[in-house]
Parts: C-alpha cells; sequence; structure tokens
C-alpha cells in the first residue's frame, strides 16, 4: 500500500509525494510511487484551509507571503546557503520517494550504503525529493539516538547519527534534491505529550545540521497519535510544535519547517488544529510549509 504525502507551502502551493508506507518497501523500480507537483493558488484568508486532493488541485493554505524575508528579522540563510521559500520548494520539488524502513525501524541496515544506492536509483529515475524518516527516542536496532528519552539529548557521536548524516551530506550533493528529515515512531513523546523531549530534540537536530544547505527541510512530528492510535489533544500538538519551531528558528530564521494534522496526518486534521498559526511563525513565516497523507488507492 502506497502512502501518498502532500505538502503545502503557506506560502501557497502544493505538492504529492507518492512512497512505500511504513509497512512497504521503497524500491526504484516500481511505477507507482511517482507524483506530480504544481503551484498552487493563494489567499488571504486568516485561518488555515482545506488542502484539497489532487496534485496542486483544492483551496490553498493561507499564510506568509512568498517575500523570502526571513521571520523575526533574522537573516536569511548561512554562508554559502541561498535561503529557499516553502512556495518555491514545493515547485521544485516535484516527484519524491521515501527513505523508508531504515533509520526509523529495522527492515533495511540503517547505513550509507544502502541508502546511497537507493537515492541513486530514484534520482536516475527523476525524483527530486527524499523524505528521511528517523526515529530518535525509541529503540531501534538496539538503542537510541538520544542519550535519555526523557530529556531528548542527541547522542551527537552515535554512529547511526553519523550514518545519517553522510545520508543526508550525499543527498544533498545531488544537484535539485531536496531531502526531509523528521521524527518519525516517537511513541512515548507523542503519547504522554513530552515538549520538553521535542523542545530539546529540535535544537540539537537544527544545531548539528545548521551549516546544511536549505535544501534539507526539517518535518517536526510525524503522525503524532498516540500509542492507542487516537489523536494527541491538538492543544498539545500546537504547544510542542512551537517550543521545537522555536528552537529551530533560533538556529536558523530561514530554514523550511514542516507542520502537520494531530493523529494520521489527515487533510481534514490540519484546519481542525491549526485554526491560527500562533506559535509558528503568526502568519508571517515563508519557511513554513504543511503536510498531509492519505493511503488510497
Amino acid at each position: 500500500m502506497l502512502r501518498h504525502v502532500r505538502y503545502a507551502a503557506f506560502a501557497l502551493a502544493t505538492f504529492v509525494l507518492s512512497a512505500a508506507c511504513d509497512a512497504g518497501n521503497t524500491s526504484a523500480g516500481g511505477g507507482d510511487a511517482g507524483a506530480s507537483a504544481s503551484a498552487g493558488s493563494t489567499s488571504s484568508a486568516g485561518n488555515v484551509g482545506h488542502a484539497g486532493s489532487g496534485a496542486g488541485g483544492g483551496d490553498a493554505l493561507p499564510g506568509a507571503g512568498d517575500s523570502g524575508n526571513p521571520p523575526n528579522g533574522g537573516t536569511a540563510g548561512l554562508p554559502g546557503s541561498t535561503a529557499v521559500t516553502a512556495k518555491v520548494a514545493v515547485v521544485a520539488m516535484g516527484k519524491g520517494f521515501n527513505l523508508g524502513q531504515m533509520f526509523e525501524s529495522t527492515q533495511h541496515p540503517p547505513t550509507f550504503a544502502a541508502a546511497s544506492a537507493k537515492i541513486d536509483a530514484y534520482y536516475a529515475k527523476g525524483f527530486r525529493l527524499l523524505r528521511i524518516p528517523v526515529t530518535w527516542t525509541e529503540v531501534t536496532n538496539g538503542d537510541t539516538l538520544v542519550g535519555d528519552p526523557m530529556v531528548g539529548d542527541v547522542n551527537r557521536s552515535h554512529p547511526r547519527l553519523l550514518a545519517i548524516e553522510q545520508v543526508v551530506d550525499y543527498a544533498l550533493s545531488k544537484p535539485g534534491l531536496y531531502v526531509v528529515l523528521n521524527a518519525h515512531h516517537e511513541t512515548a513523546l507523542k503519547t504522554q505529550s513530552r515538549g520538553a523531549v521535542l523542545e530539546r530534540l529540535w535544537g540539537d537536530i537544527a544545531d548539528i545540521f545548521a551549516a546544511r544547505e536549505h535544501r534539507l527541510i526539517f518535518e517536526i512530528l510525524n503522525e503524532p497519535h498516540r500509542e492507542d492510535s487516537s489523536a494527541m489533544p491538538a492543544a498539545d500538538l500546537r504547544n510542542m510544535t512551537a517550543k521545537a519551531y522555536a528552537k529551530i528558528r533560533a538556529v536558523d530564521p530561514a530554514r523550511i519547517v514542516v507542520i502537520g494534522g494531530n493523529q494520521w496526518f489527515g487533510a481534514a486534521e490540519i484546519p481542525a488544529v491549526w485554526k491560527d498559526l500562533n506559535g509558528v511563525g503568526n502568519g508571517d513565516d515563508p519557511y513554513l510549509m504543511a503536510t498531509f497523507h492519505h493511503y488510497n488507492p
């Protein structure tokens, strides 16, 4: 079964990422992982609207303009890195794929060799968006990527983190390839709404990857349902996301940050959770992006 992942920039464009879901495969040999992208329409409405169901279709999500100016008076970009607004990024990305079951679970070896081969195969087929799911605070392959799951402090010398850094750098070396890095199967964090843990986690991740160019994108928390599959309370998700967002923005005011709904990233969750953008740029951040998932066909 394929997971179709859509992103909508609050600078108002949409695209579709179709890739294997968590139980599936990401082989480049099949034709089902393709997707399409197009710019969406703009709106000046004050509330987050519903994302559409067709590629580039549906209502645009209101929010920041596409001026390219960083929020909060920050400086756009780091030395040698050109800031890219969310609206520009979603058009440039085109079709994408997940590097799944590698750094968030155990189906494939979490190695640079395994990852780079898959990246090469998809890139050769014209894919220009890579999503790297990573589980940080839960045990995978025998341990966690953080020193303490109750704190969220990333173990900067962990071999698996070093492999992730290698993969990110290799992917960014490919001209035009965008890379999304996320926090994925953080079950206890989501179930117990551990805002301080998510805050520390993204403060560390933002610092570790601070020097990477702006085709690297941060997706704060994948599908934040609880252990019993129920939705995380919307207020909890907004509060936790705001904390993580602030940590990222303290490091880089122009890094694209991705937010979503409070259960399975369904399209209807976004306007239900994000009735306004207070805490994530207040509607004035051209580097803010939204995502939603669906599983049909």
